[in-house]
């Protein structure tokens, strides 16, 4: 076994992943939001999003004396965050307020009320481009909905967009190799 690779080693890894090549796409989006942005235009803002992860737990078995690991349950790390570049038509700020606001209602002075489950959630995939960009991975989150969001922050410094951010929690994802 080689420690250190040469030159010719690393050629021949091939192509690396770019971190700047992926697409999000919302399957769906939750029913009760009207006037929901397209997919494409959230996918268009999208500045970066997290890649979904799931870990492992282990226990410890213990028998007189001896200890043992062993696997327990998995865990799936949400929420995923997406950041997103806000346009002068408000199309973010708008769907972040709007899913938020059936998710809890209050807007309207109310005692805070939500939407059935099925009519908040929606399902989204992240796809990870090849330097042609077309996906190799594709990551299918399941049950997602709005965690928490920030509508970014103006900043007489830059003359960068707005950057607001959005948490989505997801129950579950699925991955596969394309």
């Amino acid at each position: 076994m080689k420690y250190r690779p040469t030159l010719s080693d690393v050629r021949k890894l091939g192509n690396f992943a770019s971190a700047f090549r992926w697409g999000v796409v919302f399957n769906t989006m939750p029913n009760k939001i009207e006037n929901a942005p397209n997919p494409e235009d959230i996918n268009f803002r999208a500045e970066s999003m997290g890649i979904p992860e799931k870990e492992v737990e282990t226990i410890d078995i213990q028998i007189r004396g001896h200890k043992k690991r062993q696997k327990g349950v998995a865990t799936y790390n949400s929420p995923i965050t997406l950041v997103l570049n806000e346009t002068t038509n408000g199309l973010v700020q708008r769907f972040i307020r709007d899913w938020a606001e059936i998710c809890w209602k209050t807007g309207d002075g109310g005692a805070g009320t939500s939407e059935n489950q099925e009519d908040i959630e929606c399902e989204i995939c992240l796809y990870l481009l090849d330097n042609l960009d077309k996906p190799y991975m594709k990551y299918v989150l399941y049950g997602c909905q709005y965690d928490t969001a920030t509508k970014g922050d103006p900043d007489a410094a830059t003359a960068d967009p707005l950057k607001p951010s959005i948490s989505i929690a997801y129950d579950y994802f699925t991955c596969e190799t394309l």
